[in-house]
């Protein structure tokens, strides 16, 4: 709906409207469960999902009718095959792609890794969670006047290496200062990567591809998130959780260095 010209503009809305929920859900969830209950707030949540259908149906585009689909653009498979035949595209979701499945594990293990490895209290992990989310909803915010100042494979690619070095401080951290901010620069470059890797993607396939090209992109992503899952689950429990972040960070570098050149050259100038 917002149109190619405002795609990582609108897409860096949408992820701060989703950055928030992180920060404010989790907090709102627990004054409900001690107020009436586990079984209420989850009626409350229930609740919650009726008001989101109706809003959305309520949402009108403006359009006399719907959008017309070419002959031979009705198959599924053409969002893959766009994404394949379009050099632009497909090096932002290959890299997207590879980014996911070895940084996956970052979010499935950041509790343990700030209770269990560096020591930190419940109530100073839940502050780190919180500042995390904050952070993550202003870099969203933030995105697309970066976007317009710095050419988007170069942002995507400092945010890439700055997300390994901040992977690896927090493989290396013992305390909460370094914990928290460490925390903070890693919540804030993953939103940012992903706003800028699916607007980049998304602006650039035809009108009548949208829905194709995000749902064949969203599910590459999906599945390299739940490998990468996976992968980072059983390497905490053989070497431990701080070695598993420590490897994400190597991986992460290695692929900033190694997509580098072929992201600053297919992409092209915005």
């Amino acid at each position: 709906m917002v149109g190619p010209e405002n795609f990582t503009r609108g897409q860096s809305a949408l992820s701060a409207a989703w950055s928030i929920g992180f920060l404010a859900g989790p907090a709102l969830a627990g004054l409900l469960v001690a107020a009436i209950g586990p079984s209420f707030a989850l009626a409350a949540e229930a609740s919650a999902l009726v008001i989101a259908a109706a809003l959305i149906a309520a949402v009108h585009t403006g359009r006399a009718g719907s959008a017309t689909t070419p002959a031979g653009r009705q198959d599924v498979r053409a969002g893959l095959r766009f994404i394949r035949r379009d050099p632009a595209v497909r090096i932002f979701t290959a890299t997207s792609f590879c980014f996911a499945l070895v940084t996956a594990g970052a979010v499935g293990l950041e509790v343990p890794l700030l209770r269990n490895a560096i020591g930190l209290t419940s109530t100073a992990t839940g502050w780190t969670l919180a500042l995390g989310a904050l952070t993550g909803t202003a870099a969203s915010l933030a995105t697309s006047k970066l976007a317009q100042r710095i050419r988007p494979s170069i942002l995507c690619l400092a945010g890439m290496a700055l997300a390994a070095a901040a992977l690896a401080g927090l493989a290396t951290a013992t305390a909460l200062p370094t914990a928290v901010l460490t925390f903070m620069l890693y919540s804030g470059l993953s939103w940012l990567l992903s706003t800028m890797f699916i607007s980049e993607r998304q602006r650039r396939a035809p009108a009548d591809l949208q829905a194709r090209v995000g749902i064949a992109g969203r599910m590459l992503l999906l599945g390299a998130v739940a490998a990468g899952s996976a992968l980072a689950t059983a390497l905490a429990g053989k070497a431990g959780i701080r070695v598993t972040y420590l490897a994400m960070a190597v991986a992460a570098a290695v692929i900033a260095v190694t997509v580098g050149p072929p992201l600053i050259r297919r992409a092209g100038p915005r």
